[in-house]
């Protein structure tokens, strides 16, 4: 299945918190999305932004929508995702990476958003990860737009509090994209040494297939770092209980 048809009409990435959903926030943004003719792109995950966008998105019937559910993953050795509970159910169309623990320049190429094919990126509350995303979002000269909660740390980028505020930037770069799709594609990956994002990938496509080189490494990390997560989150909701019933 291809992104081609996806890529010409519009895509948007929305990034955000792993462990909290922001749902008022996702859900009606995934939601506008769909509404507005363009696909929605994540990281695929189980919890957090990521599903409560994909959530609101597929709520919109099939054939009231253009766009689809998109989502960035680790593929590993194979065409399908190795880490538990990737892509969620939301995700209507996987994409699957297999990228090398490297880096060039200052992009660490471990990181998803260097398969980031979307025309523009919305930021949601977050934690140090959402932060790194939204830098190497910046990076490649995606027009990102920050929810007000980044504006002290990123204060030269457009921010939004209202989702109305947020796809009204959206469809302002999608006309932008129409009039001058020269300028729109030149998304620079390192501004430093002039590379496009298209360069980049293809860099890192090499890199792969000449050392040869698999994700299985991350993979192991990055389960480690999901299983975390989820027993950070079991630990508050039971600690809430527990005060709960100190209450009572």
């Amino acid at each position: 299945m291809s992104l081609a048809p996806y890529k010409r009409r519009g895509i948007v990435s929305v990034i955000g918190s792993w462990t909290d959903e922001h749902a008022e926030l996702a859900e009606p943004l995934g939601r506008e999305i769909a509404l507005a003719g363009l696909s929605l792109m994540t990281g695929g995950g189980p919890t957090g932004v990521q599903k409560a966008a994909a959530r609101g998105f597929t709520s919109v019937p099939k054939e009231n929508r253009k766009g689809v559910s998109i989502a960035v993953l680790w593929g590993g050795m194979s065409s399908h995702s190795p880490i538990p509970g990737y892509p969620n159910e939301y995700v209507e169309m996987p994409v699957f990476l297999k990228v090398p623990r490297a880096k060039i320049g200052d992009h660490k190429i471990h990181s998803r958003n260097h398969g980031n094919e979307a025309d523009v990126v919305i930021a949601l509350p977050g934690s140090s990860e959402t932060r790194d995303e939204i830098e190497q979002a910046v990076a490649y000269e995606h027009p990102t737009i920050i929810h007000d909660f980044w504006t002290g740390r990123f204060p030269t980028l457009w921010d939004w509090g209202d989702v109305a505020d947020a796809i009204a930037y959206v469809k302002a770069v999608m006309r932008d994209r129409e009039k001058r799709p020269e300028i729109h594609a030149l998304k620079a990956a390192n501004v430093n040494v002039g590379k496009t994002a298209a360069d980049l990938r293809d860099e890192e496509s090499r890199r792969c297939i000449e050392k040869g080189l698999d994700n299985e490494r991350w993979v192991k990390e990055e389960e480690a770092r999901e299983k975390a997560r989820r027993d950070a989150q079991d630990g508050e909701e039971a600690g809430g209980k527990e005060a709960g019933l100190r209450k009572v």
